[in-house]
């Protein structure tokens, strides 16, 4: 059975204008995230985004329902939605407040939030992989041979066991994400005793005291300053380098 993708890093935009910006309606800002989390947020909404305006120096995405008319300015880049990696072709019965997947099937499922992994992983026993790569061409993988995600009473606890791969384990070891409870930057779920991993880390994750792996963080290619900020796997290259990709697929077993 094939796997089948939960999310990853969108592929890069080819035909993005620099220099230029939709002038909107803005129908969604998200602050503090890379360029390929915007996109990815745009394709996640199919049925409002249209395109995004992305300015790089404040982390700052804006999603527009209209790209009728733009404007000149040197801060943004701004991306057509038929631009983007194309996701969610079939989405179009969902509303505006939903997110979507496209699955193996090529059935797109749109749910709100982590519903989706939920009931995808409800319907029977399946595995993980966590396919990795970084700027030079290399590659890693995590693989565990149970993972299930609980439903929103339990805020998304997750269960994640039997690992296999060629680095070392983030996710089921001391560094375990077993039975934690997912944190947002607006639900803070974590086991630190202060501040919230997600708005510390400027990601959305299973964190517990905070990570060693952060899939959802800052697309900030590559080395960086920015301790755990980024696409970030500890025991690869550490907190200090952001991936290039990282994609979570499962298979039912």
């Amino acid at each position: 059975m094939a796997l089948t993708p939960l999310w990853m890093t969108p592929s890069r935009t080819a035909g993005a204008s620099s220099g230029q910006r939709f002038v909107g309606p803005v129908a969604h800002v998200i602050t503090t995230v890379g360029q390929q989390q915007c996109e990815k947020e745009c394709l996640a909404r199919p049925n409002l985004c249209k395109g995004v305006n992305y300015r790089r120096k404040h982390l700052l995405c804006e999603i527009v329902s209209s790209r009728e008319d733009f404007e000149s300015n040197p801060e943004y880049t701004s991306i057509t939605v038929n631009q983007l990696t194309d996701e969610t072709n079939g989405a179009l019965g969902s509303t505006e407040d939903q997110k979507c997947v496209k699955l193996a099937s090529k059935q797109t499922f749109c749910v709100k939030g982590n519903e989706k992994l939920h009931h995808l992983l409800n319907q029977g026993n399946y595995e993980l992989r966590m396919d990795m790569s970084d700027f030079t061409g290399q590659t890693r993988y995590v693989k565990y041979s149970h993972v299930d995600v609980n439903d929103e009473t339990s805020i998304y606890r997750i269960s994640i066991a039997g690992y296999s791969g060629n680095v070392a384990d983030c996710l089921s070891s001391s560094d375990s994400i077993n039975t934690l409870m997912f944190t947002t930057k607006d639900q803070d779920n974590d086991l630190r005793s202060t501040g919230n991993c997600a708005v510390d880390f400027k990601g959305a994750w299973w964190y517990k005291d905070c990570h060693c792996a952060n899939p959802n963080g800052l697309y900030l290619v590559g080395n960086t300053n920015l301790y755990g900020e980024g696409i970030t796997y500890f025991h690869w290259l550490t907190n200090y380098y952001s991936l290039k990709t990282i994609r979570l697929m499962v298979r039912r077993v």
